[in-house]
């Protein structure tokens, strides 16, 4: 049961660190990866804390890439906005 809660912790940071960005409010970025530190806090081999780590990054990478077209498409029309 733990190790399920310090995976959920690590998605739930994952999510957070990538809604972070600019079309989303940054001061989310203030608190996101506080359940990745406790999902860390709880790991009990280097292995489980890379996977957590990996986990975190690859959902931060998968969700940046679907919002950097739009993103892409905002600055192309308004320039320093």
């Amino acid at each position: 049961m733990r190790k399920n809660k310090a995976l959920l912790l690590a998605i739930i940071s994952g999510f957070l660190v990538a809604f972070s960005f600019i079309p989303f409010s940054p001061i989310i970025g203030l608190v996101a990866l506080v359940p990745l530190w406790i999902s860390l806090d709880q790991a009990t081999s280097y292995k489980q804390a890379f996977l957590y780590s990996w986990i975190t990054q690859f959902l931060l990478s998968l969700l940046a890439f679907i919002g950097l077209p739009q993103q892409h498409m905002t600055l192309a029309i308004c320039p320093g906005a």
